[in-house]
């Protein structure tokens, strides 16, 4: 027998989804005060630029041997 989805159940559902959106919201706002904040001091992009190269080190320094020795070929 079907059952309807109690009241309760479909509040609870809407409520859960208008936290989601809440959430998204706000980080979308903080984002957006982050970027000023940048777009202010541009000194201060040197450091996660810095870090982005640092990343792209690490990772080349990890994939280009696995890749150069076949480890990850049968992936």
């Amino acid at each position: 027998m079907l059952r309807l989805p109690e009241q309760t159940d479909v509040q609870a559902g809407v409520r859960e989804a208008q936290e989601t959106i809440d959430k998204f919201n706000m980080a979308v706002t903080l984002s957006g005060a982050c970027w000023r904040v940048l777009m202010l001091d541009k000194e201060m992009l040197l450091f996660p630029l810095m870090s982005l190269v640092a990343l792209g080190l690490v990772m080349a320094g990890i994939f280009v041997p696995a890749f150069a020795g076949g480890d990850l070929a049968q992936f």
